[in-house]
């Protein structure tokens, strides 16, 4: 129910107390009895902080009433000791002490003869000061004589409450609806009203009701819904008073309460809430309490959740969320407050690294879970122990917390015989030396050929730590690189190649391995590297197309075999790279080797084509572009341009490869789709060496 007055408004009984404290100090200040009632009324309530807080606000405002006088007479002083290296000090100085006694005793005549035109009627001082002092006619001779008011002669006039004063102030077409706040504010509700009725007032603050115990106008503001009232009550830590009904039905809902909770997180207002009953289960939007507050970053009132609902359960799904939405706090204290047989670990723990939230690894083994545990990376399709996982994504701090809490590596589907030296190997390139015997000799053939069944991510791991411990590949029998092809992990040769230098020989012997392994050709030489079988292809074309093998082809193109042959369809291998493989490493060591990247298939068409179709990475291109690689630019700018790719663009434009009129002549309908669709395209055709006043129509 709104209402037009601050007068009209009732006053709940609930705000009683604040309204007769609010009355008994106000009413001081006309009765000279100040100073007595604020004593007696903090003695009363110095144990309640929040009353006694805003009684000393009250207090504060009503000693600036007290002493508005004084304190103008000291701006006064202020006012002229600007002055005081100027010639018109002593005469300003001394006509303020003729004038001021003259508006004090309202002298109008004779302050008119002392005001001649040479005073300065747009000086604040002296309107002020009849506005303090209540002097209605000398007021109005100065506002006839052009004596200008500011802001503080209007707030002035409301303070002390002169209603004669306030009405000649209007007349001057004054808006006091922008001083409703000083009416509010120093209890002048009658004042208010009146501006109320005849302003529009648009920025009422509730709290300032509140600061100076105006209990009527905080009611106003609450029937009237201005600014969110009761919620004020919350900031200003009154509780109770922000959660009871107040009349005529307002009141904060569950729903407002929960949302103004989450957005202060003021956790006193948290307990006060959830120990009166106020918030329950049903103030909650979701029927997933838990899920709710994790994904609103609450995890505090999740703990209040589970001490207040106890019947609430919180399950291995909520346990998920803390840990996608990396909610450590929440996550570590419900481990410590449901019982273990209640928790799935197993299924957190592949939550943990399939999130890649190592942290909670640790927490989860420091509550219970095995050290020895296994693990399964869901993209990879891949299954580690514990300590596998932590050395193929190289995690350090794991690596350590996992042995020395006894963590040992996955070895059962190892041969016995080798298993010893296996574990060992992996202890001495982690530096993590085990106790054994002195004469223990590890065998890094044994060990390479057991670490070939673990998963690449961490044989790729390993054969980094290999190379940097100076472990030498080239074992006693046989070399990594011809053992990876033995054992068909043709993944990790391209590894091996990066890291490791092999000799020539040991290079040819794999190749030939290899092509015997595939049955491509009856392959005995390394001078049958460039065979080509029925359907033209020769063995790099081969392992490209199968996409199998792709990580041989670095080894092929060392070993000198061909990569400008031809198939009987006049595929290029750079041209089945594009077709057939995603490998962006192998499409560069192509584009750098071949030496016709333009050439075209059977069917015209060439690797920048298939390039586009398949919408390959645009790193290709910008290495291509930045290395100034001859291709047909125009196409793919056009391509850049329709896919948005502003690196691309930027890129041909850095370098100026492409002119305007190549891409008008080209293909116009994407060049209008760009300028109008992209980012402002005129960037790009602004090349200093290029004229366009010829081609200016075609654009368009």
């Amino acid at each position: 129910m709104a209402f037009q007055t601050i007068s009209e408004c009732e006053i709940p009984e609930s705000m009683h107390k604040l309204s007769t404290i609010s009355e008994q100090l106000w009413n001081s200040f006309y009765n000279v009895k100040f100073n007595q009632v604020k004593i007696e009324l903090l003695e009363k309530y110095q144990s309640d902080y929040l009353i006694a807080e805003n009684i000393r606000n009250c207090c504060n405002l009503i000693k600036s009433l007290i002493s508005i006088e004084g304190t103008f007479k000291e701006k006064i002083d202020y006012y002229l000791w600007q002055y005081r290296y100027d010639s018109r000090y002593h005469e300003l100085k001394s006509l303020y002490s003729e004038l001021l006694p003259l508006i004090d005793n309202n002298c109008l005549e004779e302050f008119i003869s002392k005001v001649d035109e040479k005073f300065n009627f747009d000086d604040h001082i002296l309107i002020n000061y009849a506005v303090i002092k209540g002097n209605e006619n000398i007021l109005r001779y100065l506002m006839m004589n052009g004596a200008k008011a500011n802001d503080e002669t209007y707030k002035y006039a409301i303070m002390l409450g002169n209603i004669e004063t306030i009405n000649l102030l209007a007349e001057s077409g004054h808006d006091f609806g922008l001083n409703i706040n000083t009416a509010i504010q120093y209890n002048k509700n009658e004042i208010a009203d009146w501006i109320l009725l005849n302003y529009d007032c648009h920025n009422q603050h509730p709290e300032l009701c509140l600061d100076s115990l105006n209990i009527k106008a905080f009611c106003y503001c609450i029937y009237n819904n201005i600014e969110y009232p009761l919620k004020k009550l919350l900031d200003m830590k009154f509780f109770d008073l922000a959660t009871i009904s107040i009349n005529h039905g307002n009141k904060l809902t569950p729903s407002e309460l929960l949302y103004f909770i989450q957005s202060k997180e003021n956790h006193e207002i948290n307990k006060y809430l959830f120990e009166k009953g106020i918030i329950t289960k049903q103030s909650f939007p979701s029927c997933d309490i838990y899920q709710y507050i994790i994904e609103k970053s609450y995890s505090k009132m999740a703990l209040l959740c589970f001490k207040y609902f106890p019947d609430l359960e919180f399950t291995n799904d909520h346990f998920k969320a803390c840990i996608r939405y990396n909610k450590n706090y929440l996550f570590w204290k419900m481990l410590d407050n449901i019982p273990k047989e209640k928790i799935n670990l197993q299924s957190l723990l592949d939550s943990a690294v399939n999130n890649n939230k190592s942290q909670f690894l640790l927490s989860l083994i420091s509550k219970g879970c095995p050290v020895n545990s296994f693990i399964t990376i869901f993209k990879e399709n891949t299954t580690y122990n514990l300590l596998e996982y932590s050395i193929a994504y190289y995690n350090p701090d794991l690596i350590g917390f996992l042995v020395r809490n006894g963590a040992k590596l996955d070895v059962f589907d190892l041969p016995k015989s080798i298993r010893k030296s296996y574990y060992s190997a992996i202890l001495n390139l982690l530096n993590l030396k085990e106790q054994t015997d002195s004469a223990f000799i590890i065998d890094y053939e044994l060990f390479f050929i057991a670490l070939l069944q673990k998963p690449n991510k961490f044989i790729f791991s390993i054969i980094g730590l290999m190379v940097k411990n100076g472990i030498n590949l080239n074992f006693k029998n046989e070399t990594a690189l011809s053992l990876a092809i033995e054992y068909q992990n043709y993944s990790i040769i391209e590894a091996l190649m990066n890291n490791f230098s092999f000799d020539e020989q040991d290079k040819k012997l794999a190749f030939i391995k290899f092509t015997n392994q595939v049955n491509f050709g009856n392959v005995t030489s390394i001078d049958h590297i460039n065979f080509q079988d029925y359907l033209g292809r020769n063995i790099l074309h081969y392992v490209i197309e199968s996409d199998s093998y792709t990580g041989i082809a670095k080894l092929l193109i060392d070993l000198g075999v061909d990569v400008n042959a031809k198939t009987n369809k006049n595929e290029t291998p750079l041209i089945l790279a594009a077709r057939y493989s995603r490998d962006s490493n192998l499409i560069n060591l192509l584009i750098e080797k071949t030496t016709d990247i333009n050439a075209s298939d059977i069917n015209n068409t060439s690797f920048i084509d298939y390039f586009i179709e398949n919408n390959l990475d645009e790193k290709i291109i910008l290495n291509m572009i930045k290395k100034e690689i001859k291709f047909d630019y125009t196409h793919v700018m056009n391509w850049a341009i329709y896919r948005k790719n502003k690196n691309v663009i930027s890129a041909f434009r850095n370098k100026k490869m492409v002119y305007p009129t190549e891409l008008m002549m080209h293909n116009s309908h994407q060049m209008y789709y760009a300028m109008h669709d992209v980012y402002d395209i005129y960037d790009f055709l602004e090349f200093d060496d290029y004229d366009d006043s010829d081609d200016s129509d075609d654009f368009y």
